[in-house]
């Protein structure tokens, strides 16, 4: 039950942590209690670190990051990356720890003890949130320049090294078209989600349709080759919300299974190696479900949605175990293609459990 309870906390945080809103935080999950003394502006997904005991919040252009203390609820270093009108900065922990990968305007690597930047990795911004391979050598991402100050547009859904190094792009003719015969998807796929498996051999997207409900009711998952760049399979994961779009994705710990969540407030398993969906659990609903992720130990699935709810379930049974209420009041902020979302209250940031 503690494990249980610790779970519900980080994932509280995280899902908190891609708000607009600035409040005091103050999170109570089975009797797991902590508080966030000072104001914080939580504008993009954050990050808790390996050990549970701190947490990265992103901002807005000179915004940047900050580094939090979990048990003191105080802010013990700001970073001062830069994003844009369209580029939060996101912020995740390396496996180990040890440095800070961010995003904005650029991809950059951080020190955390030192707090000084390691190198700048890619010269473009983040549209999702980038995702490690569990040694912490590679991560993957979809990043772009400003569409709208440069008249180059530049996309790219990737691979890198995180000393710079571009490992493979895949092909955008692949992630911006469907191998499907089905009108219209010929028309092809925006990109909102990507995730990187632990052992760096598979990534997984999400997507919706270019012209949205317009033009298609189902919006696709797609599991690509991370040595090869090859497409290996188009999953159904989202279906009937216009529009249908995959807000997003991840991997169990051990790389055979995946998460897509969708605008059709489903939480799906799937089988990686087999290419079937195994559980399929109605999650949220108004916009649908935003946020999914397994447990570190991958006993437990966790999903956040446009309901404001907070989920936990048995990965095995796909049996909901808990839930938990996601903001109180009225007020609720959302962030368009961020893989992590959430409403909260402006007035007292609180999580209720």
């Amino acid at each position: 039950m503690k494990e249980i309870q610790l779970i519900v906390v980080f994932f509280l945080i995280l899902f908190l942590t891609s708000c607009m809103a600035k409040p005091n935080i103050r999170l109570n999950a089975g009797g797991v209690e902590m508080e966030l003394m000072q104001p914080i502006p939580m504008i993009a997904p954050g990050d808790v670190s390996p050990d549970g005991k701190y947490v990265l919040t992103g901002g807005w252009k000179e915004g940047g990051f900050k580094l939090w203390d979990i048990s003191k609820g105080v802010q013990l270093k700001k970073f001062n990356a830069e994003g844009t009108w369209n580029h939060p900065v996101y912020a995740v922990f390396s496996p180990d720890g040890r440095y800070v990968l961010s995003g904005g305007k650029m991809l950059k690597l951080w020190d955390l003890s030192s707090s000084k930047e390691v190198r700048t990795i890619v010269n473009l911004g983040t549209v999702t949130t980038p995702s490690f391979s569990s040694d912490g050598s590679k991560m993957a991402s979809f990043l772009s320049n400003d569409a709208v100050t440069r008249f180059n547009f530049v996309m790219k859904f990737g691979i890198w090294g995180i000393d710079g190094r571009e490992i493979m792009t895949f092909d955008e003719k692949d992630w911006t078209t469907t191998s499907s015969t089905i009108w219209p998807y010929k028309f092809g796929m925006a990109l909102y989600s990507t995730a990187l498996s632990p052992d760096g051999r598979y990534v997984v997207s999400g997507h919706a349709p270019v012209g949205g409900g317009m033009l298609g009711k189902i919006a696709k998952m797609i599991l690509w080759d991370a040595v090869t760049g090859k497409k290996i399979q188009e999953f159904n994961a989202s279906e009937g919300r216009s529009p249908p779009v995959v807000y997003s994705v991840s991997f169990s710990p051990d790389g055979k299974l995946a998460l897509s969540g969708g605008s059709d407030g489903t939480v799906r398993l799937w089988n990686i190696i087999s290419g079937t969906e195994l559980k399929r659990m109605k999650g949220h609903s108004g916009g649908g479900t935003w946020y999914v992720g397994f447990s570190r130990d991958g006993k437990f699935i966790l999903s956040g949605g446009a309901d404001g709810l907070v989920k936990i379930w048995d990965a095995v049974s796909g049996a909901e175990i808990r839930t938990c209420t996601g903001y109180s009041g009225s007020s609720s902020s959302m962030i368009p293609n961020a893989v992590g979302y959430c409403s909260v209250s402006k007035e007292s940031g609180q999580m209720r459990g």
